[in-house]
């Protein structure tokens, strides 16, 4: 049995073969094909392990409420980035984690993750903040988790207007679909449901809403990992 060292390193030569083989040189191009073919065959790998070679992953820690907000933003960043996402939580170390994981071609993944993580721990600044402010008066836990909530929503959504989508081609979205149904058949789809609250907490929600939004337009992603805001997704 072929160990996964021995896997990787063949379908990465095979992916280098392969392109040789579009190689204007007739006879460079024909033995880069022949390389290919035999190594796929030595291996066991298919056109589709080849196809499924380009994905990778990229995970964050996640909130297990699947709050509406959060949940918002983890898709606003797999947007942008043609990405895939889902969430997981396994044992470890004596308690549950969950992780929020992206998946899609080449370096999006790595970048939707980063995305989500500067922007996750800018709308949190900003909900401490409001409440610190001007939710400062509330001590009633939920109707503060409500309002703060709808607060980070608006600010989500303000940020959603400020990012560029970079969508996945076809061929792309199907490469990444066929590897979600190998790698991971079993997910199901969570819906989120909004919280029960009165008319009165809907209207002071609604201003939160707008607040949000307001502070919202103030974020942005600071150049890493050699990439300008505009390139990480953020109209200049």
């Amino acid at each position: 049995m072929v160990n996964i060292m021995d896997k990787k390193t063949a379908l990465a030569k095979i992916k280098k073969c392969l392109a040789l083989a579009k190689s204007a040189n007739e006879h460079e191009a024909a033995q880069a094909l022949k390389q290919a073919q035999a190594l796929m065959r030595e291996f066991e790998v298919t056109e589709q392990d080849v196809e499924w070679s380009q994905v990778n992953e990229a995970s964050q820690p996640y909130n297990s409420r699947c709050v509406m907000w959060q949940v918002g933003l983890v898709n606003m960043c797999a947007k942008a980035f043609g990405c895939t996402q889902f969430s997981h939580t396994k044992w470890d170390n004596g308690k549950f984690k969950t992780r929020i994981n992206f998946v899609g071609i080449g370096a999006r993944p790595e970048l939707a993750a980063y995305a989500y993580e500067v922007l996750l721990r800018q709308v949190r600044k900003a909900r401490s903040e409001y409440r610190k402010t001007a939710l400062s008066r509330l001590r009633n836990t939920k109707t503060i988790n409500y309002r703060l909530d709808a607060f980070s929503v608006g600010w989500v959504r303000s940020v959603r207007d400020l990012v560029t989508t970079f969508a996945s081609s076809p061929t792309e979205q199907a490469i990444i679909n066929g590897y979600m149904k190998k790698n991971y058949p079993d997910l199901i789809e969570q819906e989120v449901k909004p919280k029960p609250a009165t008319s009165a907490l809907k209207t002071a929600a609604n201003m939160d809403y707008l607040h949000g939004q307001k502070a919202g337009e103030s974020a942005q992603l600071n150049h890493a990992m050699g990439h300008s805001p505009k390139q990480l997704g953020f109209q200049s």
